[in-house]
């Protein structure tokens, strides 16, 4: 079973080796195949040891066909490659032969900086969130936050007067509210929200200074600013439980257990679907792709397509997340697919490149 620090660990290698980010034009694959350019997969039906009983029944081998087309509507998935001493940030559009745009460099022509962490962007598009080295003087050396509507212009995010050191984090459709993950609170990692008004930053507010966790991972935030859902646990690398907050600090619920669905199992990198269920990453049986409809504690398997990872939901319903088990990836790279919101197609957006798995942001269309 692949774990999520083990990937955070090979980057630290490749930044110890001084590897860069590879020429997407040079090296990659076209970034979007026909539909017929890509076999069913054959994967065979995941080990289940769950006992007779439990929530979830024997999952079958995935059906999903690869015949799923574009959204008429587009839309942006962002993400990232290892490149040195960080990481490489692209955008790619939803869009006919789309080739993925090259945020860096963007960001290279607007102001020097040597290392960027992430990228992510609100659900309807409006506004991307970064973390960058950039843009003020107490950002150089540990990258902090900053916003964005057209990489032409910037913000840096300073509530208070003081820049944002902060983790995978999201923001909101109108760009006056960010949550994102941070230590200094109640427990060793916690979640927060800053939130602009009147055009100033005001102070953070701790959203899960109630949580029986320790730790709490990157949130979700639903299109409507009103709820937020994150990974939680006591283990730093992995969640055992999704957790739900108000992004005003008014309410924390523990949503769903992983022992909900018959026994432990980590969980990754929920985020919500337009009708209010949850997407997410679970490994009861290695990683699949989840969905946990909206009031219920009994999660449905999306796709049976095993090695499928960090999902993120756009407004209409599509599901766009990294699998390393396409036909032909014999390499294993972490690929970014598409697929339909109940898992019975799906097309490749981009292959032929090790997506850097820390974290999947699409919004638009």
């Amino acid at each position: 079973m692949a774990m999520k620090w083990l990937g955070l660990l090979a980057f630290m290698f490749l930044v110890a080796c001084g590897g860069g980010a590879p020429d997407l034009q040079e090296t990659a694959a076209p970034a979007q195949p026909r539909p017929t350019e890509v076999a069913a997969t054959d994967d065979p039906a995941p080990s289940n040891s769950l006992t007779s009983g439990d929530a979830q029944t024997e999952p079958t081998a995935s059906s999903a066909q690869p015949n799923l087309p574009l959204p008429a509507g587009g839309g942006w998935v962002t993400f990232a490659l290892p490149d040195g001493e960080g990481a490489h940030l692209y955008r790619l559009a939803l869009a006919p032969d789309a080739v993925p745009e090259d945020i860096t460099a963007l960001l290279d022509r607007a102001a020097p900086g040597q290392y960027s962490e992430w990228l992510n962007i609100s659900p309807d598009g409006s506004w991307y969130i970064l973390s960058t080295d950039r843009f003020d003087p107490d950002c150089d050396g540990w990258p902090c936050l900053v916003i964005t509507q057209d990489f032409a212009t910037y913000e840096v995010v300073k509530p208070e007067g003081a820049v944002v050191h902060a983790g995978y984090s999201a923001i909101a459709n109108d760009g006056n509210l960010i949550v994102y993950t941070a230590g200094e609170g109640t427990h060793e990692q916690d979640l927060w929200a800053i939130r602009r008004e009147n055009g100033a930053w005001q102070a953070a507010q701790e959203l899960t200074s109630s949580s029986p966790f320790s730790y709490h991972q990157p949130p979700g935030l639903a299109a409507d600013s009103t709820s937020v859902v994150f990974g939680c646990g006591d283990d730093p690398y992995t969640s055992s439980a999704l957790c739900e907050a108000a992004p005003d600090g008014s309410r924390f619920t523990v949503r769903f257990r992983a022992t909900d669905n018959g026994r432990d199992a980590f969980l990754f990198h929920p985020r919500y679907a337009p009708d209010g269920a949850i997407v997410f990453e679970g490994e009861w049986h290695g990683e699949q792709l989840w969905r946990l409809p909206a009031g219920s504690q009994t999660p449905t398997l999306l796709s049976g397509q095993s090695n499928d990872n960090s999902p993120c939901v756009l407004p209409n319903g599509l599901i766009v997340s990294l699998w390393l088990q396409r036909p032909g990836n014999d390499a294993g790279y972490h690929e970014i697919k598409l697929m339909a919101a109940d898992g019975s197609q799906y097309t490749m957006l981009w292959t032929g490149q090790d997506v850097f798995d820390i974290g999947t942001g699409c919004g638009g269309g």
